[in-house]
Formats: C-alpha cells, structure tokens, sequence
C-alpha cells in the first residue's frame, strides 16, 4: 500500500448532504503536499518555544492580576516598529552600516592609541609607587565638616580671648 493509496479514498461532503468520493486535481494536490509535508516536518527552534511560554506566562500572570490585560495591544508598538523596519530597506542598512563603519573606525583607532595609553598609566603607577606623584581625593562633604570644624574653633577661640 503506496502513500498515495491510503488517501485515493477521500470523503467530502456536498451542499446537499450526500457524501461522494473526491478523486479530482484537489486531491491529488492534498496528497502531494501531505507527501512533502512527511519527507521534512515542519519543526520551531528550540528558543522560540522558551519565548512562546515565556510570553503565555507573562500573559496568564498578567490575566490573573487584571482580567482587561492584554499582552497584543503591550507588544503591538514594537511589532509596528520591526514592520517599519523591515519596509525602510535601503535607508535602514545604510544607516546601519555607516554606524558599523564608525564603530570599526573608532576601535581601530583605539587599536593604536592603547598602547600609548597603557605606557602613561604605568608611568602615574610607577610615579605613585615611588612617592613622586600624590593622589589627593576631594570629597564635598568632609570639606563643609572641616569648615564647620574651622569656624567652631575660632568662635571658640574668640571667646576665650574676649573673657581674659
């Protein structure tokens, strides 16, 4: 029994009720595409069924805590802006390339100027090492307490002078 054979025999039901065999063109196309269909199913890649259940979980979490929730008119925007994206063609890769080209510009410059940069950082290591070089940190706070500090201690000072 051939994989034709098993759907030769199929069933379709007129507007009048009454069952006929079908052996027309359409069923031969049915057969034919049932054929291809066996030979290479139809398969999704394994991250978009974690995307699928991520969002049906989003949806169910988000239908339990409001029942109006609806996760299409959330995503709707974003579908909108890939549909532009995809319709901008020509425009939208050259803007992507020209942003590519300056990011490779960019790095291979840096390429060059690293090794300057890494040379002048080992010098201010070397120099605070050795003593030459003093880092001095300044924070805005401990400068206000010191002159609160300051001023007490010369209010202080006033008035130890001011009673002898």
């Amino acid at each position: 029994m051939s994989f034709y054979g098993s759907y030769e025999g199929c069933y379709r039901i007129q507007p009048g009720g009454s069952d006929t065999t079908d052996t027309t063109d359409e069923v031969i196309f049915m057969t034919s595409q049932l054929a291809i269909a066996a030979d290479q199913p139809f398969r999704f890649p394994a991250t978009f069924t974690f995307v699928v259940r991520a969002f049906s979980v989003l949806d169910g979490i988000g239908k339990g805590l409001d029942p109006r929730f609806d996760i299409t008119e959330i995503a709707k925007p974003y579908a909108l802006e890939l549909l532009k994206f995809r319709e901008a063609g020509v425009e939208v890769i050259i803007k992507d390339f020209r942003k590519r080209w300056d990011r490779q510009s960019q790095a291979f410059y840096n390429l060059f100027r690293q090794a300057e940069r890494v040379e002048k950082l080992a010098e201010i290591i070397q120099k605070l090492e050795q003593g030459d070089l003093k880092l001095r940190v300044r924070t805005l706070e401990s400068e206000r307490a010191f002159q609160r500090i300051a001023t007490v201690q010369k209010t202080i000072g006033n008035v130890s002078m001011d009673g002898l």
